[in-house]
């Protein structure tokens, strides 16, 4: 069935169920028992008959709403302009002055609903109708001048003659009947033409009087709509408490209009409090008719904010208002909305794409509008299943469209990544697969089409990096490793992760939280220092940022620093959470604050965490309680765990030391022989101790200073050889071996640290993974960022060239480009101008450099240089490059050079500019042209005419922007600002001259920013010329 036919349908459906109901009303209760067939089906058809109530009483609602509708468009057609326009000819040919009154009632409502433009059509509707009549009745000139009035609206809007729409507005009042009582249509044209007299004055800037004028209507006529309009005047000059008095009023006077709550939502927007706001709007809203809810006064006083139209596009869909609740939102959208959510904007796109579907909107339309609902859906969606799910069935449909937004697939992979971590502590491997997946599939297919996320949406490597990371940690090890202490390798899919985090570090190096997941990767892979920093350009760009603030704390709990650390968490302002309270543990026992240890080690759930790290802190914390038979419990339990990583066998290695059992330490010792890590080295002390070879003990705690990477690690030497100290002097067999570990502590004890150089880390890596394309990539594209940060352009210029063609592609090619950008603009800054020429013609093979000629950027090094000669003569070389735009520029900029010592051959360089650009369409360029020859036409005494000719075309090429007269009075003083011949007062009659032959406005001459305080350039960054 069409839509079209569904009215019908239901039409005769409904008669067809009168029919049947009227029927049973015919016959007697005992008569309809017996159709009926028993109690049970009696009340089954009671049940049926209520809920078919509440469906007809809502059918009829929204006919009589649909009716209104109707009624209202209708109202304000060019139909129903004339019914009303005949409905006052009528009425003038038996009551002219009722006629005149009903015209001005008729333009007021007009006006305030629809808008001027309406109002100024009613009159003109009203005109024709009675000048149909003049042949044949004589009428009164009363309404001619009443015509008059209205009709000179229109007019004085448009030129912005507010003082004229005041005066006419007044006049108004004298058509009303004096006898209009409170609550007659009389009354509420005088409150209408209040409200637009006080329009008119705010446009004026005379709020006072606008206020004063709705306050004195108020005195004779009180009513909630124009108190409303009086609180929403006074919050214009921010009279917030006075508009407060005033709401308050209309809310206890307005019982069900809407006004109340509406004046309200004002003041509580205006004194920011946006949840109580969007609550009173919601209100205000729901008591409007459908008739205010179309037009919504189209003049008013109100701030009409982005929140207001959000609320108000809700109400209008609600009512079925799909094309103005579109309207709402698009001019929403580009207010701005604010708002108590996270993402305030979120309701505008849902309401827009509803509101697209019911009007039936093209495809490419909808799918952009379900794309931003989507995009919402994703960014708030973090532990959300419900909004993730909507949020990949949105996607999923987006794509399956002949040409998909390129973002969508993306948007799907990071949804699905989301999901995958919603309620539990990491996505399973299918979760993970499938976001990677799609994360790779897509980049693939775009990447075909020659489509890159771009510098904007920097944020879809910063995702795949997450991605990449979330796969790395479930998928199971190959085969479990030789040597559990060891180091495992970095897998692939970490390099790819840190590849594509760098990638977002490129494009956007503004994002905090790009950098403090580039931190953890980067640390992940043994790039520790390197981690520091990033972690550190995270915490700079957003301290509050919540996995680098995270990190912050774990550094510090890394470099044994207990008290700093805890510090650090309770300057966050926010509750720990996961592992924050098992560190926050670890530093309590360390300051000695032993029963707050105690209370975060019962808050740890044990099968969230690594048991290994609970039963770490755990003993440690019970020896410094002296629960020794405790703390050996604890032990045993640690060494019963698998030693399936590093930091487990270690700690079971300790564990097994530490309690006695020399046979398993034996066993794990060759293992440990081997140290590569300071924290390997210290689990080797401790067994040697053990087990009795004090000279090797000591002998590693000698190199341990030279192994770590930094003081924090002789800490947690010292500390660990402090907790098993204090257990093993518990029993007179094993002192001996407590004694030995307080020698081992005060080798290290003081013991100096050189931290390693990320060029030592990357040097270790590339060596160890040599093999590996995506480590060797991803270490390459650190060692780039890395020398591009510290200055040494040549070295990251020369890795950029590396990465060219690799999967770091194509940013590597972008990033080369603004390496040799960073040298061209070194080289420019110290006047190396044959540096220059070589890097411009680098970057002009790919339209990448700042400047349109190698001469301009050897000529600007040359005056940095302070060798303007060799300036002037390296940008002559461009005097007639085949270019036109390029020729007129050089010319224009050859010509400022010359203006200052002769005004003649600065004119003629300027005229070769004109001639240049004649047939182009630079209209900036022209006119910047133009305006220029003015100036040196008045230093050479030009004629006048061809100066303000010049000027004249100046502006009119100015005009295609804003604010062209303004534009050319700073452009004319700039120039004559280098050209001491040209006559200040002259040029500014030539300028008020071409303004008046072009009919625009002329701005105050000197009013704009000082010429002189304007640092020129030789090249502009987009290729313009100045004066230098």
């Amino acid at each position: 069935m069409s839509e079209a036919t569904v009215p019908a349908a239901v039409t005769t459906t409904l008669r067809g169920g009168t029919e049947a109901v009227d029927d049973a009303l015919a016959v007697s209760i005992s008569t309809l028992l017996e159709r009926v067939g028993g109690l049970d089906e009696l009340r089954e058809l009671r049940r049926t008959a209520v809920g078919l109530q509440a469906r007809l009483d809502e059918l009829v609602a929204r006919c009589d709403a649909a009716t209104e509708v109707e009624s209202s468009r209708r109202r304000f057609s060019d139909e129903g302009l004339r019914t009303t326009a005949d409905r006052i000819r009528r009425m003038r040919l038996r009551d002219a002055r009722r006629a005149d009154g009903l015209l001005v009632e008729e333009y007021a409502d007009t006006a305030v609903t629809a808008g001027f433009a309406v109002a100024s059509e009613l009159v003109r509707t009203v005109r024709d109708a009675l000048d149909d009549d003049r042949a044949d009745v004589e009428l009164a000139g009363r309404d001619d001048d009443l015509l008059a009035v209205l009709g000179g609206i229109a007019p004085a809007i448009a030129m912005h003659d507010w003082h004229d729409v005041v005066v006419r507005f007044e006049s108004l009042r004298t058509w009303l009947a004096p006898n209009a009582r409170r609550g007659t249509p009389t009354s509420d044209a005088g409150a209408q033409l209040a409200v637009l007299c006080a329009f008119a004055l705010m446009f004026l800037e005379r709020n006072e009087e606008a206020e004063a004028g709705l306050a004195a209507y108020l005195d004779e006529h009180p009513g909630p709509r124009v108190r409303c309009e009086l609180a929403a005047a006074l919050l214009w000059r921010g009279a917030v408490e006075e508009a407060a008095r005033h709401a308050a009023a209309v809310a206890e006077d307005d019982a069900n209009g809407g006004d109340g709550a509406l004046a309200l939502a004002l003041v509580a927007e205006a004194q920011g409090e946006v949840a109580a706001a969007a609550e009173l709007y919601r209100d205000a809203f729901a008591q409007w008719g459908v008739r205010r809810l179309l037009f919504a006064e189209r003049v008013n006083l109100r701030q009409e904010s982005g929140l207001y139209l959000r609320e108000l596009a809700v109400a209008r869909l609600r009512a079925g208002l799909a094309a103005e609740a579109l309207g709402a939102c698009d001019e929403a959208l580009s207010r701005g909305v604010r708002g108590p959510e996270t993402y305030p904007d979120e309701q505008v796109h849902r309401v827009r794409a509803a509101a697209l579907r019911e009007l039936g909107a093209s495809r490419a339309l909808l799918d952009e509008a379900e794309l931003e609902v989507a995009k919402r859906d994703v960014w708030g969606g973090l532990g959300d299943a419900e909004r993730l799910d909507a949020a990949i069935g949105l996607l999923r449909g987006l794509l399956d469209t002949e040409r998909p937004n390129a973002l969508a697939g993306w948007y799907l992979a990071e949804a699905l990544r989301l999901r995958g971590w919603v309620g539990e502590t990491r996505p399973d491997l299918d979760a993970a697969g499938a976001a990677e997946e799609a994360w790779q599939s897509w980049t693939t297919r775009m990447s075909a089409d020659g489509t890159s996320p771009g510098t904007e949406h920097a944020w879809v490597y910063w995702s795949g990096a997450n991605i990449a990371e979330d796969l790395d940690a479930v998928r199971p090890a190959a085969e479990p490793p030789e040597d559990p202490f060891a180091l495992p390798p970095v897998p692939g899919l970490r390099w790819r992760a840190l590849q594509r985090a760098e990638k977002a570090a490129l494009l956007d190096p503004g994002d905090a939280a790009t950098w403090a997941t580039l931190a953890r990767l980067l640390h992940s892979v043994g790039l520790t220092v390197a981690a520091r920093d990033a972690r550190g350009r995270a915490l700079e760009l957003d301290p509050t940022q919540g996995e680098a603030s995270n990190e912050r704390f774990v550094d510090l709990v890394r470099a044994h620093q207990p008290a700093e650390a805890l510090a650090y968490l309770e300057g966050l302002g926010e509750e720990p959470r996961g592992v924050q309270i098992l560190l926050r543990a670890w530093c309590r026992k360390e300051v000695g604050e032993l029963t707050g240890a105690s209370a975060d080690l019962g808050a740890v759930d044990p099968d969230v965490w690594d048991p290994a790290m609970v039963l770490g802190v755990r003993w440690g914390l019970l020896v410094r309680q002296g629960r020794f038979e405790e703390a050996r419990a604890a032990l045993a339990e640690l060494a019963a765990l698998e030693p399936l990583d590093p930091y487990r066998a270690l700690r079971r290695a300790e564990a097994l030391a530490i309690l006695g059992r020399s046979q398993e330490v034996e066993r794990d010792l060759h293992l440990l022989g081997l140290p590569d890590t300071a924290e390997r080295l210290a689990t080797l002390v401790l067994a040697e101790a053990t087990l009795g070879r004090d000279a090797e003990a000591l002998a590693h705690a000698a190199e341990l200073p030279q192994r770590a990477a930094h003081a924090g690690e002789l800490l947690d030497a010292a500390e660990l050889w402090i907790d098993a100290q204090a257990l093993l002097a518990q029993e007179a067999a094993t002192r001996s071996v407590a004694e030995t570990l307080e020698r081992a502590r005060a080798l290290v004890s003081g013991a100096g640290v050189e931290p390693p150089e990320d060029d030592a880390q990357l040097g270790q890596l590339a060596e160890r993974y040599g093999a590996d394309t995506d480590a060797l990539t991803a270490l390459l594209a650190v060692q780039a960022r890395l020398s591009r940060e510290a200055g040494a352009f040549e070295q990251a210029a020369d890795a950029y060239r590396l990465l060219v063609g690799t999967a770091f592609d194509p940013e590597s090619s972008y990033a080369l480009h603004e390496v040799l950008r960073g040298q061209l603009a070194a080289a420019v800054d110290a006047g190396r101008a044959t540096e220059a020429r070589l890097l411009h013609e680098l970057l002009a093979r790919e339209d990448w450099s700042p400047y349109l000629t190698s001469a301009m950027a050897a000529a600007t090094a040359y005056d940095n240089a302070g060798r303007p000669l060799d300036a002037f003569e390296a940008l002559a070389e461009a005097a007639e490059h085949p270019d036109p735009s390029t020729r007129g520029q050089v010319n224009l900029w050859l010509g400022m050079r010359e203006a200052e010592e002769s005004p003649e051959r600065g004119l003629a360089w300027l005229r070769d500019a004109a001639r240049a650009v004649e047939f182009l369409d630079d209209l900036e360029l022209t006119a910047r042209i133009d305006a220029r020859l003015g100036v040196l036409l008045v230093a050479t005494g030009g004629p006048s005419d061809e100066i303000v000719g010049y000027l004249a075309s100046a502006l009119r090429a100015f005009a295609a922007g804003d604010d062209a007269a303004f534009a050319l009075e700073f452009e004319v003083r700039r120039a004559a600002s280098y050209v001491p011949a040209a006559d200040s007062e002259q040029l500014r009659e030539a300028y008020l001259a071409a303004c008046t032959a072009e009919g625009i406005d002329p701005a105050p001459w000197g009013l704009t920013l000082d010429p002189s305080a304007v640092e020129l350039s030789a090249v502009d960054l987009d290729g313009s010329t100045e004066p230098s």
